[in-house]
């Protein structure tokens, strides 16, 4: 029996220690209403530790780790600090509500669990004493993180069908079908109904849709004549042959009359034909523009309708390209697999796939053959929609070319192109199409971005070739005859893949003495930037980047984003912490002369920094009017002091010591990961390669601009200039 109890609420873990232990009694009535009695349930158990969450987020991160059976960090500190003491470590028996949880307790920190019946019971008892067992709760409290926390629990799971987009192909796919049955079934009904008054129509007008609107047009066929010829030969495709036939019909119809009740009745169905067709066709150009942007792969192959049908078929696009080629080719045709399977019979060779024209053209003696390989292009084209970041129509064009090579194949033997090399030259399109468009971006850009890694693009490619080469069907290899090449051609072809080889080698070679060329200009170039006499140029571009981040705040204020606020107080801190760290690096040693005027602008940042959380457009924007007379002006006396005529009354050796104290404050001041990607989203074009100084070209370019910024992504998108 468990002589401890771990207890999950809304508020958070608690451990009770077992005092009485009844295990004999268990399902007694005396043991019930002992439970059910505060009284005697309280000498029963006792706290031992209760940890309350720190937040919402962090109880709904604990709850969906405790429904996976995930021992979290909280939970495991919890039990470690209480439960895991040597001496009585072999003695502890946790009781837990779930097995799965209590396995992985065990595992993770060898306590024993146990979920019997008499755990079961405890733990009821908890949970309907827990307002008063856990001390510092009140009964209202529980209630509220209960109901919070069952909200926020069902949100999260609900989370998941949210961005799957192809629940909205299943539904109209699903209804499309339905509408097709509708409207048939409506106009034969439209039919006999109104061909018990004009039964010559039928003849004349064949299409149900075109049938439904000439019946509500006419009405009583009496009231047709001369003068409405061109409205209804409108209805008819401008066809004024067909409508001077209708008129004709009409005079000498045969058809009896209908009372004005039954011509109402009559007019009411066939508008409603009418507007289920028309809907039909909306319906039907959104299912196309749905399954062009979900699968274009699948839909280039097969059609919209089709492809929609093995998606809705499959549950979704994700359990389509999970299975094999053999299940695609029989979906639709479970029935028929089934049966055949039990008597023992031929088991179908095609499913819902029987529909695509590529089917219908083959022979009859090849439907099988050719089922099967495009069974084995659906499965391709499934996966490259599902698992492809930029979903492309390319991929399904060039396996719809192989499925037409492979019929030609069928009846002239023409042997077809291969799986590898039809999608690696759709790789290749695709490389071209991306350094392309790289091409444009660089030619506006004022100078590259990441030089060093236009060089990885084509490995990345090509060890995407690699992988799908590997794809190739087992169709072609047994349908497609081997072309056996002589001796003499396989030598050449080892010659010309050893030329391509040293010439690669060669071309990797000439690489590293360019790189070097460029960095030795660069470092030259840095070099002269490193001269003392240029560090005004540096600590102006300092205090310019405070005023840009001060315009950006002000300038947001006016339309604050309140859907993006977390982004924006993250901004704003990122902001104070900026002026704050700067201030701090003067009373540091290196510009203390005019450090004193700046004493009361570090309090007003912190301040700032503290009420972020508080989102108060008034408030903030009245508080930041009011900081721009003292900020500018302090800002302004520093660039003063630290103009070129200022600078040259100190010597050398001066400026260097300066220049060192500032960069030694700031390597050892200051979050990186938020102030260094502020100071450079904020560098006016003019200091961009002057600031920040002294530091390395791969740092500046590639550290920052792609791996710091990376920790607060969406801060930076209110900043004025980009990060270069």
């Amino acid at each position: 029996m468990a002589t401890h109890i771990l207890f999950e609420s809304a508020s958070g873990y608690a451990i009770f220690e077992v005092k009485l232990k009844e295990e004999v009694g268990t399902f007694t009535r005396a043991m019930q209403d002992s439970t059910q009695d505060l009284a005697k349930f309280g000498k029963m158990v006792s706290l031992v530790s209760f940890s309350p969450f720190k937040s919402a987020a962090d109880a709904l991160e604990n709850a969906n780790d405790i429904s996976e059976g995930i021992v979290s960090e909280d939970l495991k500190s919890l039990l470690e600090l209480n439960l895991s003491k040597p001496s009585k470590k072999s003695s502890i028996v946790l009781g837990v509500s779930e097995p799965i949880l209590g396995s992985s307790i065990k595992s993770a920190l060898g306590i024993s669990c146990d979920t019997s019946e008499s755990t079961v019971e405890l733990m009821r008892g908890i949970r309907l004493h827990a307002s008063k067992l856990l001390k510092g709760l009140q009964s209202d409290d529980l209630t509220k993180a209960q109901l919070g926390l069952g909200h926020s629990y069902s949100r999260s799971k609900l989370k998941f069908n949210v961005n799957r987009i192809d629940n909205m192909i299943i539904q109209a796919i699903a209804l499309l079908d339905q509408l097709d049955k509708d409207v048939n079934l409506f106009s034969m009904r439209i039919r006999e109904w109104y061909g018990y008054h004009f039964p010559e129509l039928i003849k004349i007008v064949p299409d149900n849709y075109q049938y439904a609107r000439v019946a509500q047009f006419i009405g009583p066929k009496e009231s047709l004549t001369e003068e409405k010829l061109p409205d209804l030969a409108a209805l008819l495709d401008d066809d004024t042959t067909r409508a001077q036939n209708v008129l004709d019909a009409a005079n000498g119809s045969m058809g009896s009359s209908l009372s004005e009740i039954d011509m109402l009745n009559i007019s009411a169905f066939a508008a409603r034909v009418v507007s289920i067709a028309e809907y039909r066709k909306s319906l039907t150009s959104y299912l196309s523009e749905k399954m062009n942007l979900v699968a274009p792969s699948l839909t280039a192959l097969l059609g919209e309708r089709i492809g929609a049908r093995l998606i809705s078929h499959a549950g979704s696009l994700t359990n389509l390209s999970k299975y094999p080629a053999s299940t695609v080719q029989i979906l639709g045709a479970e029935k028929a697999l089934f049966r055949a399977l039990k008597t023992k019979g031929n088991t179908p060779k095609y499913g819902l796939i029987y529909h695509s024209s590529f089917i219908g053209r083959a022979a009859p003696k090849h439907k099988g053959r050719i089922s099967r390989f495009l069974a084995n292009k659906c499965s391709i084209a499934s996966r490259i929609d599902c698992f492809s970041d930029t979903p492309t129509a390319k991929f399904g064009d060039a396996l719809r070319q192989q499925v037409e090579e492979r019929l030609n194949f069928f009846e002239t033997g023409a042997p077809p192109s291969k799986n590898a090399d039809a999608i690696r030259k759709v790789l290749d399109q695709l490389a071209v199409e991306e350094e392309e468009g790289q091409g444009v971006d660089m030619a506006d850009a004022e100078e590259p971005a990441l030089p060093l890694l236009e060089a990885e693009t084509p490995k990345k490619h090509k060890k995407k070739r690699k992988s799908h080469a590997m794809d190739v069907d087992e169709e072609e290899g047994e349908s497609v005859k081997k072309v056996k090449l002589s001796k003499e051609e396989k030598k050449a072809l080892k010659k010309e893949k050893k030329k391509k080889e040293h010439k690669a080698k060669e071309v990797t070679e000439d690489e590293p003495s360019k790189k070097e060329k460029k960095e030795k200009k660069e470092k030259k170039e840095k070099r002269k930037e490193k001269e003392p006499v240029n560090r005004d140029d540096s600590w102006c571009a300092a205090h310019s980047t405070l005023k840009a981040g001060y315009d950006s705040i002000l300038n947001h204020l006016e339309t604050p984003p309140t859907q993006d606020l977390k982004n924006f107080l993250g901004y704003c801190e990122a902001w104070a912490s900026a002026i704050v760290e700067h201030h701090d690096s003067e009373g540091d040693g290196s510009a203390q002369r005019h450090s004193r005027r700046a004493r009361r602008l570090p309090r007003v940042a912190q301040s700032r920094q503290g009420r972020v959380c508080k989102f108060d457009v008034a408030k903030l924007k009245e508080m930041m009017v009011a900081l721009r007379g003292p900020l500018y002006e302090h800002l302004d006396e520093e660039v003063a002091d630290i103009a070129p005529d200022t600078m040259r009354v100190f010597e050398e050796p001066e400026l260097l010591a300066m220049d060192a104290a500032l960069q030694k404050y700031a390597q050892s001041h200051g979050d990186p990961f938020l102030l260094v990607p502020f100071m450079m989203s904020h560098t006016l074009p003019e200091y961009k390669g002057i600031w920040p100084p002294d530091m390395p070209w791969l740092l500046r370019k590639l550290v920052i601009s792609y791996v710091l910024a990376l920790r607060h992504p969406g801060y930076w998108k209110y900043s004025p200039y980009g990060m270069s």
